[in-house]
């Protein structure tokens, strides 16, 4: 698996969710591989793509939260399984109000709740997203 197949599975996640989803859009700190917009939330949500290298996904996902309200690292089923069954790196995604999603070909998994923040900097960032937005809050 590389990890552009879990872009697909998660986007389609996102998207029945309710989500408006855009392929890596840059944030003041970093570029997500997804970030989707949830209308009903009123909610940005950045999600890392990662096959291994939990590290790196958090440092990047914890940057995310400057400007989204969550953040979530998508990985592979079996090893994402593995990750929330030890509690080390699990404390590691928890601890930083970090998501866990995982991935297979045909379905995305919430192993670990991603925790809300209040991300006050988020409107200015996304002038792409802006559009969409006001089309998707009108009633």
């Amino acid at each position: 698996m590389i990890e552009v197949n879990l872009e697909e599975p998660v986007r389609a996640f996102l998207t029945h969710a309710g989500c408006i989803v855009h392929r890596q859009s840059a944030l003041g700190t970093g570029i997500p591989d997804l970030l989707g917009y949830h209308r009903l939330l009123d909610s940005f949500i950045a999600v890392e793509l990662k096959l291994v290298r939990l590290q790196q996904a958090v440092r990047q996902a914890k940057g995310y939260l400057w400007h989204a309200h969550y953040a979530f690292v998508a990985m592979p089923m079996e090893i994402a399984k593995r990750i929330a069954c030890d509690t080390e790196r699990w404390s590691v995604l928890t601890e930083n109000g970090i998501g866990l999603l995982g991935v297979d070909s045909s379905h995305v998994d919430i192993l670990i709740a991603g925790t809300y923040h209040n991300a006050e900097r988020y409107m200015d960032l996304y002038p792409r997203f802006q559009r969409e937005i006001n089309r998707a809050r009108k009633p």
